[in-house]
């Protein structure tokens, strides 16, 4: 037969069990982070400000020749270029070297929560061209766009979860001169320090609450004096 007390942790640990699980269920569904899609640069400029984040400007004319990968920016900011044939850097800007391949920017650090700039794709000779774009970021979300001319802005921010990488590839078919192609681009960051968000704070604090009542309870229900029979 179960004493008292052994009565009381087993109902209470299944209480905080139970609120644990409430609270991480909570917490996963906000995990999904929501991304804002800007086609203007002042207004992406304007959504760095009331985050607030920190912003860096890439542009390319250094980037020269024919290589496997382009990296650039520094600590918090810094990114890496690829794509599967390897990329050309030509007339201030950076290409695909094959016309069916994908470009693709992964930001090394987990601290750029904003993209931003002026895709689009370039003839053999980095003469700009239009057409239709697809754009992907790390966490599935898919993006088609229209690029109308070669000061077509196209950015990205995120509310909560850092963005790890951006692709840029044909939408439907490829033509046999068409290069996916960035002038330049604008990151948004924070600094390395890992802040937790609201969600997992209010976690951590609940936590903390529950354990400081049960130690306090034990003690209180251990402390009382035994009936006699």
């Amino acid at each position: 037969m179960q004493s008292p007390l052994q009565k009381y942790k087993k109902i209470y640990s299944v209480t905080c069990t139970a609120l644990a699980a409430t609270i991480a269920q909570c917490i996963c569904l906000r995990a999904s982070a929501a991304i804002t899609f800007f086609d203007d640069t002042a207004a992406f400029n304007a959504g760095l400000l009331s985050h607030p984040l920190s912003k860096y400007n890439q542009t390319f004319q250094t980037y020269t020749g024919a290589s496997a990968e382009f990296t650039g920016g520094a600590d918090e900011y810094a990114w890496i270029a690829t794509a599967a044939h390897g990329l050309v850097g030509e007339t201030d800007l950076i290409r695909t070297i094959n016309p069916s391949d994908t470009l693709k920017f992964q930001f090394t650090p987990d601290t750029v929560y904003a993209v931003g700039g002026l895709f689009h794709y370039t003839n053999n000779t980095g003469g700009f061209l239009g057409g239709v774009m697809k754009v992907q970021l790390n966490n599935g979300d898919v993006f088609v766009r229209s690029i109308d001319n070669a000061s077509t802005f196209t950015g990205f921010e995120s509310d909560s979860d850092s963005i790890l990488s951006l692709e840029l590839s044909h939408f439907q078919t490829t033509t046999p001169d068409n290069f996916a192609a960035v002038t330049s681009f604008v990151l948004g960051y924070t600094n390395a320090i890992s802040v937790p968000t609201p969600g997992v704070t209010a976690f951590l604090l609940m936590a903390g609450i529950a354990t400081t009542r049960r130690r306090r309870n034990e003690h209180k229900i251990e402390s009382l004096p035994a009936k006699k029979v």
